[in-house]
């Protein structure tokens, strides 16, 4: 007597890959805690790491400056998914899109800025994001990590690459493309000089 399901003839001989559909759906019947916060990378599931002080602080720094920096025409975005593939739901620390539209309407190639904030998640976010961002037509990247006081700016998406990353240190005036006459340094978000 065969008690497989139907259609189930053996284990999956990789990893299973799910959709951002699945991934609503999961959430929805409590398979995962509404709690739990994850990001979708090309069809993974990553659990995301527990907020340190560092980072909370660096987070609500730079949201501050550009909440109040970025033209009227525009929406900072933070911690809110960016659904770049069918298989992708990222969250990043912030990104900047067009305001007339809808959080669930913009893709990669909407935003203007994406930043995020690196203190327990570098490799992910610089092997695996990094890539998944160019693909995705993001514009302009920032992964300013924050233990070592660096910023890769990231420009230029092309063929899954960025033709132009600078690497800014921590004293170096960081300006987005898209919005020149907003600066920070990164000794803001680790310090709060705003000098």
């Amino acid at each position: 007597m065969d008690i497989r399901r139907p259609g189930l003839s053996e284990a999956p001989a990789g990893p299973i890959r799910f959709t951002n559909d699945d991934v609503a759906k999961m959430y929805a019947s409590g398979v995962l805690p509404d709690e739990m916060r994850i990001e979708l990378i090309d069809g993974e599931i990553f659990p995301m790491p527990s907020e340190g002080d560092l980072h909370a602080y660096a987070r609500h720094e730079i949201i501050e400056h550009f909440m109040f920096g970025v033209p009227k025409t525009y929406r900072v975005a933070t911690e809110s998914s960016l659904f770049l593939f069918e298989n992708t739901e990222l969250r990043p620390d912030l990104y900047v899109f067009p305001r007339e539209m809808k959080f669930d309407e913009v893709r990669g190639s909407d935003t203007k800025l994406v930043v995020e904030l690196m203190a327990s998640s570098h490799r992910r976010d610089r092997d695996k994001k990094r890539p998944i961002y160019a693909r995705a037509g993001v514009q302009e990247l920032w992964l300013i990590d924050l233990d070592a006081g660096i910023t890769e700016v990231c420009r230029g998406p092309r063929d899954g690459e960025y033709a132009h990353v600078v690497v800014c240190e921590k004293a170096d005036v960081l300006s987005p493309k898209a919005f020149p006459d907003l600066q920070i340094k990164l000794t803001q978000l680790l310090r709060g000089d705003d000098q």
